[in-house]
């Protein structure tokens, strides 16, 4: 046997095992931007209702260091007008 023998199935259970952890990976940066999209909008909620179209930005968003930067925004705002000025 040659060293250069393709062998398929241990090719096939690599590529599925890679392809496992990519998406192990991007489902759990999934689940942190949806959760610190929804911390921000929780916050948010004391101020009043919250218009449509900041709820459709904030939850459009995927980069996680910006949901981070809103949501230390969103604690420290005291009201939603000022959390949209200082959105960016």
């Amino acid at each position: 046997m040659s060293i250069f023998e393709y062998n398929e199935e241990a090719h096939m259970k690599s590529i599925r095992e890679d392809g496992y952890e990519e998406g192990k990976i991007a489902g759990m940066t999934d689940g942190r931007v949806i959760g610190k999209a929804d911390a921000i909008l929780e916050l948010l909620e004391d101020y009043g209702e919250i218009p449509q179209k900041l709820r459709d930005r904030i939850c459009a968003e995927k980069n996680l260091d910006v949901l981070k930067q809103w949501l230390k925004l969103a604690a420290r705002a005291v009201s939603l007008e000022e959390f949209v000025g200082k959105m960016g």
